[in-house]
């Protein structure tokens, strides 16, 4: 089954399915792609997950989670999810911000949860490539959120420069 996703301002079909790992779960499917959450993570670690044998593995971070405690898992993950469990609960940006500026993050960055057509571009300049929209949202109509504003005023993960800086 595919999913329908925002990937770099673009709608693609990813032919996979994050899942994501519930303590006392059994062991992921072989082939799966799987988001561990963070809190397990720390307590448990990753190696019950065997990197061979899943399609992808991640981190799924929460508004509660400090992002500094990821960095450890870099080396072993694909991607990490940042869940907005409501769309008023703006933790996530800074989460976003703080992972990719101060912490380094390369990987894909995926914002899930009930995130809105207006986040979508504020979501983009914290350094979230990939937006998964709630089911019934239609992703090509969410494209037109990149083309609200032609200038941004200041700086963030997509730019560097305040605009009074550009001359």
């Amino acid at each position: 089954m595919a999913t329908r996703v925002i990937k770099n301002q673009e709608v693609v079909e990813e032919d996979f399915i994050w899942q994501v790992f519930e303590a006392g779960q059994d062991a992921p499917e072989e082939g799966s792609s799987v988001l561990v959450p963070l809190t397990y993570a720390l307590e448990h670690g990753l190696d019950q997950f065997d990197a061979s044998s899943l399609a992808k593995l991640g981190l799924i971070l929460t508004g509660d989670d400090n992002p500094s405690e990821a960095k450890q898992f870099f080396e072993r993950i694909d991607c990490i999810a940042v869940s907005f469990p409501k769309f008023a609960d703006g933790r996530g940006y800074s989460i976003g911000r703080l992972l990719r500026e101060r912490f380094g993050w390369q990987g894909e960055l995926r914002a899930v949860g009930q995130i809105l057509h207006d986040q979508l571009l504020y979501l983009s300049r914290c350094g979230f490539d990939v937006l998964e929209l709630e089911e019934g949202k239609d992703p090509e109509r969410a494209l037109k959120a990149f083309k609200v504003f032609s200038v941004n005023y200041q700086p963030a993960v997509d730019s560097d420069q305040a605009i009074y800086h550009r001359r």
